[in-house]
């Protein structure tokens, strides 16, 4: 229900209901009488903490829409904090660990409210923050009234990326995402964890080019993990074939995700001395995964992930890449030491 505030006007107020049918409403001696074609159709009433509207024998109990209001995903906790109404005393209603908290303003940008757990009460105050490059709102939740250190949980609106997906091949085995959309975060947006027997192993996740790339916190089996992520809907090409597929993950909501390992360089970008631009990609070629190159948007050369030499201390990737083209196969390395971006270098033509 959208109100124009005109009420007090002789010809009154607009009040839209669900985007789509108008009414008039205009003062009365005990609220507010709503009008179609200039006949009392209803009326609205400020009652306790809220408004009373009966339309049309219909009785609604309205609430103001807050500028927070809806889901938040909270960073690491595969929770949703949702903001559900703000009422005529401004106090402002929220969800938290499945429990209705009353929040109040304890500054201009932060609100606060009490959770207890079992009979111990804390405090919690929701910093409102607005993105430097995005612009867009993020909360912070947090014990203090001030923003020191690290003990917080970072919240974003939620993504498409919350919830828990089933693996086809086991169905014992469960990938489960926090939902939190950062795709600023200088590391990472949020987190995952595959489970299976109560035991989890923990992913970070991050959102760049429109992709999402998922690698494992700690190493495993002697190496960090590195996955392409698609989620795939109903109606999305490729849908069925993935979800009939014994290696894709299916979600609690429907929705299928293929994951893809790759290697660290993936997403990655690059320029040569020429200036152009290269940009770290896969494919998949006769059943194989391989890393992909593009040279200024196109696929110019391919490698195997699992050949690539890495050196920390010269801080250089080497590599034998494939022309796609020619066919020629050539030494290269990605110098990633400069302070001003990655460097691709081809090297001389591999020849037997």
């Amino acid at each position: 229900f959208v109100f124009d505030g005109r009420s007090n006007l002789t010809e009154g107020g607009k009040l839209v209901m669900n985007g789509e049918t108008t009414y008039g409403y205009r003062v009365s001696a005990n609220g507010y009488d709503v009008l179609e074609n200039g006949k009392k159709i209803g009326t609205l009433a400020l009652k306790d903490n809220r408004y009373d509207l009966t339309l049309n024998n219909e009785s609604y109990a309205l609430y103001i829409k807050h500028t927070l209001n809806g889901d938040w995903a909270m960073r690491g906790m595969y929770e949703i904090f949702t903001v559900l109404y703000e009422d005529t005393d401004g106090y402002v209603y929220a969800r938290f660990h499945n429990t209705v908290v009353q929040m109040s303003y304890y500054d201009r940008e932060i609100l606060t409210f009490e959770y207890y757990e079992g009979k111990m009460p804390f405090t919690y105050y929701v910093h409102i923050l607005a993105d430097q490059q995005s612009k867009e709102t993020v909360l912070i939740l947090t014990e203090y009234s001030s923003l020191n250190g690290d003990d917080y949980i970072y919240c974003s609106r939620v993504s498409d990326l919350f919830g828990r997906w089933t693996w086809n091949k086991d169905s014992k085995m469960t990938l489960t995402f926090d939902g939190v959309s950062d795709k600023y975060a200088e590391f990472y947006s949020g987190v995952a964890k595959q489970s299976r027997s109560g035991y989890d192993t923990n992913y970070y996740y991050t959102v760049k080019e429109g992709r999402i790339l998922l690698y494992s916190q700690e190493a495993l089996q002697g190496q960090t993990w590195y996955y392409d992520v698609k989620i795939l809907s109903e109606g999305d090409e490729g849908y069925e074939q993935a979800k009939a597929d014994i290696n894709s993950w299916i979600g609690d909501n429907g929705t299928v995700i293929v994951r893809t390992k790759v290697d660290s360089l993936y997403l990655s970008k690059a320029t040569d001395a020429e200036e152009n631009d290269y940009f770290f990609d896969f494919l998949v070629k006769d059943g194989k995964t391989l890393g992909a190159i593009r040279v200024n948007g196109e696929i110019k050369y391919t490698y195997v992930m699992d050949d690539v030499v890495y050196n920390n201390t010269t801080r250089q990737a080497t590599m034998v890449v494939t022309d796609v083209e020619s066919g020629k196969v050539y030494e290269a390395v990605l110098d990633y030491s400069g302070e001003n971006g990655d460097v691709f270098i081809l090297g001389s033509e591999v020849t037997e």
